[in-house]
C-alpha cells in the first residue's frame, strides 16, 4: 500500500487537475454533441478534450501510473497506481445547459481505492479525500452531521443509464413512505459526494462503474458513510450500490436488500 506522504501527494496534485478541468468545464459551450452506445448516451467535444487535459497533466506528474478514462483508450502503467477520470460526469446536462456535473477523478491501487476528487465547476468547489487520510470540501475537513434522517432528510439517485434500476420504483415509494425526499440531478459522481458531505443522508445507485464513481466512494467512505452493494457486500462493478450516514444505513440496507432479491427473481425468470 502506498505510504501517506506519496498519497498526500497524488491527492494534491488531482485537486489542482481537478480544479483547472472544472474551470475549462464552466468555461466551454458544449460544442459537437454526439451518442455513443445510444441517443440517451452522449459525448461532446469539451468531454473529450477534458480527458486529454487531465491525462496529460496526470502524465507529467506521475508518467509511470496508469490511466482510464470515460472517452479515451486506457494507457498501461508499471507503477501498480491506475488514475479514473470521467471528465464530465453528467455530460447530459451539460450539453442541455442544466449546472449539474462534475469532473471525477479517482486512484487505486492492488490493495483497492485510495483517493478521490469530484470538481463541482458551478458551485468552483472540490470535494476530496484519500484513504486514511480524511475528506474535504476544499481545504476544509467535512464535518459529520450530528442528525441525519430520513424524514425531511435528501436521498439522491440515479437512472440506469435512461431506464429504472430493478425496485426502483417500489424503493422511491417506500422511502417516499418514510418521508424523505428523493432527487434524480444527473451526475451520480457529485450526487454521491454531496452526500458523503452531508447534503444528503443517502445515495443509491443501479450499477457500480470505477470510472464513475470510485472517487466518490472513497470520500463517502472517509467521511463515515456506509458503502455496501444492494447484497450487503462491498460495492462489484455492474451491481448496484448505495452509500449512507450510520443513523439510516439500516432503514437503506433494508430497502436495498429488497430490491436486490426482487431483481435476483426477475432474473430467476428470465433464465
Amino acid at each position: 500500500m502506498m505510504d501517506p506522504v506519496q498519497l498526500q501527494q497524488r491527492l494534491d496534485t488531482a485537486r489542482a487537475i481537478a480544479r483547472d478541468a472544472a474551470d475549462r468545464v464552466r468555461e466551454s459551450p458544449p460544442g459537437l454533441v454526439d451518442a455513443k452506445h445510444d441517443a440517451a448516451d452522449l459525448v461532446t467535444e469539451v468531454d473529450r478534450a477534458v480527458e486529454l487535459q487531465v491525462r496529460l497533466a496526470l502524465r507529467e506528474h506521475f508518467p509511470d501510473d496508469a490511466v482510464a478514462g470515460e472517452e479515451l483508450q486506457d494507457t498501461s502503467g508499471t507503477s501498480g497506481f491506475t488514475w479514473l477520470i470521467d471528465p464530465i460526469d453528467g455530460t447530459t446536462n451539460f450539453a442541455s445547459g442544466v449546472p449539474w456535473c462534475s469532473v471525477s477523478i479517482g486512484g487505486a491501487d492492488r490493495s483497492g481505492p485510495l483517493l478521490g476528487v469530484v470538481a463541482d465547476p458551478w458551485r468552483r468547489e472540490i470535494l476530496s479525500a484519500a484513504r486514511g487520510l480524511g475528506s474535504w470540501v476544499d481545504d476544509r475537513p467535512v464535518e459529520r452531521p450530528a442528525h441525519a434522517e430520513l424524514a425531511g432528510g435528501v436521498v439522491f439517485t440515479e437512472w440506469l443509464n435512461h431506464v429504472p434500476w430493478l425496485g426502483m420504483t417500489e424503493t422511491l415509494a417506500a422511502l417516499a413512505g418514510d418521508f424523505a425526499t428523493v432527487r434524480i440531478m444527473g451526475s451520480s459522481a457529485l450526487s454521491l459526494a454531496a452526500t458523503a458531505v452531508g447534503r444528503g443522508c443517502a445515495f443509491l445507485n443501479g450499477s457500480y462503474s470505477p470510472v464513475d464513481t470510485l472517487g466518490a466512494i472513497v470520500i463517502a467512505r472517509e467521511s463515515g458513510l456506509v458503502v455496501r452493494d444492494f447484497a450487503g457486500s462491498d460495492p462489484q462493478v455492474g451491481r448496484p450500490f448505495y452509500a449512507a450516514w450510520p443513523q439510516v444505513a439500516p432503514r437503506i440496507t433494508e430497502l436495498t436488500a429488497a430490491a436486490d432479491a426482487a431483481g435476483a427473481t426477475v432474473d430467476r425468470k428470465r433464465g
